[in-house]
Order: structure tokens, then C-alpha cells, then sequence
């Protein structure tokens, strides 16, 4: 089935291309060790401190299968907020559309 990916004006402005980039490699891994996916996929984005470092802090999680992951990351600048990545399926498509929470 074909997958297409789209993300918000916000997502565009507000987020770093890298990140969003790890985001749908996130994404595209849960898919291939799970196989189905629940439709929404949560990703909580927080700054951490380890050590005399701040790093960015990817909580992904979702209910259906219960899936929860923590994943650090070493970025230039660091996005403190929720993030959704929602599914639609249309025939033999499969759209997924990148969304900050407040936007949906």
C-alpha cells in the first residue's frame, strides 16, 4: 500500500527539517516492527539535561497496540511540545499528516 506524508503549516514553520525528519524515520520504524499501527502516534517532545548537556527528549507512544519509547537526541534547538502524527486510509492509500497537538 502507498503511503503518502504531509505535515501542517505550523509543523513546517515551528519545526527543525532534522526533526522532522526523525520523526517520520520514527515513524517508518514503528511501522516495520509492528506492522499495523494505531492511527494516532504521539510524540511528546521535551528538553532534558544529562550531564552539562540539554538534549531533545522524543517520548513516542500510542494505544493501540500499547507502544511506548523514549529516544534522546543531541539537536542545534530543542522543540518542547506534543506532536501527532495521524493515519487516513482512502482505498489503496495511506496518508499520514504531522501535526503539533493544538493544531488538530
Amino acid at each position: 500500500m502507498k503511503i503518502e506524508r504531509y505535515m501542517t503549516r505550523g509543523i513546517q514553520i515551528r519545526m527543525p527539517l532534522a526533526l522532522q525528519m526523525v520523526l517520520w524515520d520514527l515513524q517508518t520504524q514503528i511501522r516495520l516492527e509492528q506492522g499495523e499501527i494505531d492511527y494516532l502516534q504521539v510524540y511528546e517532545l521535551k528538553s532534558i539535561e544529562q550531564g552539562n548537556k540539554r538534549k531533545q527528549m522524543i517520548l513516542h507512544r500510542s494505544e493501540q497496540p500499547h507502544y511506548k519509547k523514549i529516544h534522546y537526541l543531541e539537536v542545534e534547538e530543542l522543540i518542547i511540545d506534543k506532536v501527532f502524527i495521524i493515519e487516513e486510509v482512502e482505498q489503496d492509500v495511506k496518508r499520514e499528516i504531522m501535526m503539533f497537538a493544538e493544531e488538530y
